[in-house]
């Protein structure tokens, strides 16, 4: 009878070619890793087609919705090489709504690469239930707006870039329904604080009846509403009348 042995393969052997067919007739292409695509490709989508990405995987959901990508996607967008933009809004087609748009400032010696005039403006997101005659736009924070309506004493947040907004419980204030009660001085600001990544909304105002300084804080994430600061001390250098409102500094982690 013969006996046929197998030796086994030495280290340096290369590996046996499978017979096996891919499952779709061809080689499989070769993959990138997620993190290449997400921090090298997707950094440089619009914003609004980037949004579109998180259905892909929940991986790449909770990647494309972190700080990290939010920061990524912001210094690849302040180093290109593109004129100044500005951001305004107006009255929307809608009877109630409030349309966005962006454009850039073009003079004699900026080239223009893109066809566009100097006069165009770019629609970016039109909200409805929100009255352009009576809003106020402040600076943004990694990504989100600030908006006020002092007629109604609301707060709203929004993405510029992906049309997504919310609107913040009534402040305490707004509340109470006083006729004829005095004003309140108010000042507020959207900054972000780093330990809980969480946006937060820091509001500076005046008491109507003891002009008694108060500060109080939403985070945008915690869902606890309008809180009180700590202590509820109102840093000695933060008013609501005379001084603009800074959510950056102590008060941001409160």
């Amino acid at each position: 009878m013969t006996t046929t042995t197998t030796m086994p393969e030495s280290p340096a052997s290369p590996p046996r070619a499978t017979t096996k067919r891919p499952r779709h007739g061809h080689d499989a292409a070769p993959s990138l890793p997620d993190e290449v695509i997400v921090d090298h490709i997707l950094t440089r989508v619009p914003a609004a087609d980037a949004v579109r990405f998180r259905a892909v995987c929940r991986n790449w959901r909770a990647a494309l919705t972190s700080d990290h990508f939010t920061r990524s996607h912001q210094t690849v967008r302040a180093t290109a090489a593109k004129p100044p933009e500005i951001v305004f809004f107006a009255p929307g087609a809608a009877a109630g709504s409030t349309a966005f748009y962006s454009s850039r400032l073009y003079n004699s010696t900026t080239p223009q690469n893109d066809g566009s005039s100097p006069a165009s403006a770019t629609e970016l997101v039109t909200v409805s239930d929100l009255r352009a005659t009576d809003l106020v736009m402040s600076g943004g924070c990694h990504g989100l707006t600030l908006l006020f309506e002092p007629g109604e004493s609301a707060y709203h947040v929004i993405n510029l870039s992906t049309g997504e907004h919310v609107s913040l419980p009534p402040c305490a204030w707004a509340n109470r329904a006083i006729p004829y009660g005095p004003y309140v001085l108010s000042s507020a600001g959207l900054g972000f604080h780093a330990a809980p990544n969480e946006h937060k909304v820091v509001r500076l105002f005046e008491d109507g009846w003891t002009k008694r300084p108060r500060c109080e804080v939403h985070g945008l994430s915690s869902g606890e509403g309008w809180r009180p600061i700590a202590g509820e001390e109102v840093p000695r250098r933060a008013s609501p009348a005379g001084h603009r409102c800074s959510s950056t500094g102590a008060s941001t982690g409160t």
